[in-house]
């Protein structure tokens, strides 16, 4: 071999060398990033979970799916037959979930399914939500519990003909990638992110959710409140479970009056809701009112409300109030005995910083809706002030001295009246209330009693519950001794935490509580004097009988100012002595 062959030779092998040594490279970074893709889409993208025949129906819990599905039938309810899937992906940024069930029912259960579709509520502070009623954007009548509320839909779509209904959760779900056929989507149906609401937005049929509430001018998810949601008792007075407790009020001011005008109006049953089923025209048969608030109708205004009446399943009477509101609130009771539902509308005004309501009393008539007088009729007996008619605003300083907070109606004494509450601007104490009781007369409300009413918000509950002066406790705390003991004391030390009572907080801690004796008005010194209204005692349907063992029960309220819950907690312990606390303190 010359030398000219050797150079070319070795010039050759360098070159092979350096395309074998770039080949592996390439090899190695293929290889590399093959495992690294696969890494970085199940990091990102997560493990799909899909079920579609295999596995029995079951309500999906916990990471990835974010409602608490209370739509959705218990997992043990019997059907003829049965379709169950669900597909969950836990993603970096956003998880998507979408849940299909399709249950048909015997014409029995179909009808009771439906019915608890119908009367499931959620309550928070004075406001109840309702699952909402569609049959414009569905194909066929749908109960809604979210519409596109941050990319999530649950609803039950009722297939009358075939006994079938069609339960739905979707999450941050795109339409292509949905395992159910197109026609049980809503018609705003939007793709994940899409969507342009915010918080402050008024709810509408396409924008809602069951689990929010509005507090401000914004909406909060409450969702971890889930265990409060109940189905309405459309005959209460069968309902064994509660447990009535008499509201403590003053003695009347007032002397018996003349009774020649009264009417017996204490026979019709008195309900409070967003959604109500009476007798509006005296014909014996159930007729439903109801009341829509932000535009949830078409043609009605995004800042009014709209009072339906409807009379053998057609709605035969509507009336708008104009205004923005947080909220309204409906109740229903025979005030003037001629054996009709009369309805007390309540609407929330948007901007007031103490929960101040317009008050409206109507009744139906073949024309429509017809409102009651506003005016009082004063009773001569009263010695004290008495109002002229409903929001009756005297200026003193330019401040009100009436503005009514809250209405219901109640019996008492055989009589169906009305209980109006107003602040007292001139009482220097903010949380007296004047309580005004009133029944009706042809040319206005015949003043019964008026009286002031301490410490208000510590019996807000109680005043505005209707019918008969009682307080409902929940069936978590009926025919338990334990709990109910155990809910009591809550109420008395969570009372005395926000008033600084040292010496009552003291009286139900353990002997050797070692810990230092904590208010409220020492962890709020910086906000001022602040009123506190409790919204509930969560925790007391896990109280057991157990001595030595702790429960956590917690009273939940709203600071003012504040845009979270805050709770105070009470681990309660059972003595030989009794009930006692051992540690407390608040949590957000």
């Amino acid at each position: 071999m010359t030398k000219k062959q050797k150079v070319v030779f070795a010039v050759v092998a360098a070159v092979l060398a350096v395309v074998a040594a770039v080949l592996a490279v390439v090899a190695a970074v293929i290889v590399l990033g093959t495992v690294l893709s696969y890494v970085c889409y199940h990091f990102i993208y997560g493990t799909r979970i899909t079920s579609r025949e295999g596995e029995a129906y079951h309500k999906l819990e916990g990471t990835g799916v974010y409602s608490p599905l209370a739509v959705f039938p218990s997992a043990d309810m019997d059907t003829v037959s049965q379709d169950f899937y669900y597909q969950t992906r836990d993603e970096i940024f956003a998880a998507t979930c979408q849940i299909y069930l399709e249950n048909q029912y015997t014409r029995e259960q179909y009808e009771a399914e439906t019915e608890r579709l119908r009367n499931l509520k959620f309550s928070y502070q004075d406001q109840t939500n309702m699952l909402y009623q569609d049959e414009e954007n569905y194909c066929s009548v749908a109960y809604v519990a979210m519409a596109n509320w941050i990319d999530r839909y649950e609803y039950a779509i009722t297939l009358d003909d075939s006994n079938t209904i069609i339960y739905v959760y979707l999450q941050n779900m795109d339409a292509k990638d949905i395992h159910m056929q197109s026609d049980y989507l809503p018609k705003y149906f939007q793709d994940n992110n899409a969507g342009k609401h915010q918080d402050t937005d008024p709810m509408t049929s396409d924008y809602r959710s069951f689990y929010a509430f509005r507090i401000g001018d914004h909406y909060i998810d409450c969702m971890d409140l889930a265990d409060q949601i109940e189905i309405a008792d459309t005959e209460p007075e069968t309902q064994a479970s509660d447990v009535a407790q008499k509201v403590e009020t003053q003695e009347s001011q007032t002397i018996a009056s003349d009774t020649s005008e009264e009417k017996d109006t204490s026979s019709m049953f008195i309900n409070s809701e967003t959604e109500i089923s009476a007798d509006l025209d005296g014909d014996g048969e159930e007729d439903i009112v109801r009341v829509v608030d932000y535009g949830d109708i078409d043609d009605l205004a995004k800042d009014g409300t709209r009072l339906i009446a409807n009379v053998n399943g057609a709605d035969t009477a509507i009336k708008d109030y104009e205004g923005y509101v947080y909220g309204s609130r409906i109740t229903t009771g025979d005030l003037s005995g001629d054996g009709k539902a009369d309805v007390l509308l309540e609407r929330y005004i948007f901007g007031s910083n103490y929960g101040a309501v317009t008050i409206s009393i109507l009744h139906l008539e073949d024309t429509g809706w017809v409102e009651y007088p506003y005016n009082f009729i004063h009773n001569p007996n009263i010695d004290s002030e008495q109002p002229d008619k409903f929001g009756d605003v005297k200026i003193d300083d330019k401040r009100p001295i009436d503005s009514y907070i809250g209405a219901t109606i109640f019996e008492k004494d055989g009589k169906t009246m009305v209980r109006f509450i107003s602040l007292q601007y001139e009482v220097d104490d903010e949380s007296t209330v004047k309580c005004t009781e009133a029944s009706y007369r042809e040319d206005g409300w015949y003043i019964e009693d008026i009286r002031l009413i301490d410490n208000y918000y510590d019996k807000r509950e109680e005043l505005l519950a209707p019918q008969d002066d009682t307080l409902t406790i929940r069936g978590e705390v009926a025919g338990n001794e334990d709990r109910k003991i155990v809910y009591e004391i809550a109420k008395e030390f969570s009372e005395a935490y926000f008033q600084g009572d040292s010496e009552t907080i003291k009286k139900y801690l353990v002997e050797d509580y070692s810990g230092t004796l904590d208010t409220y008005a020492e962890f709020r010194e910086s906000k001022g004097k602040e009123t506190v209204c409790i919204n509930r005692i969560k925790g007391l349907a896990d109280v057991g009988d157990e001595t030595g063992v702790t429960y956590t029960v917690q009273a939940e309220f709203l600071p003012a100012g504040e845009d979270s819950l805050f709770y105070l907690f009470m681990d309660f312990e059972k003595q030989e002595g009794g009930w006692r606390i051992r540690t407390y303190g608040l949590e957000k």
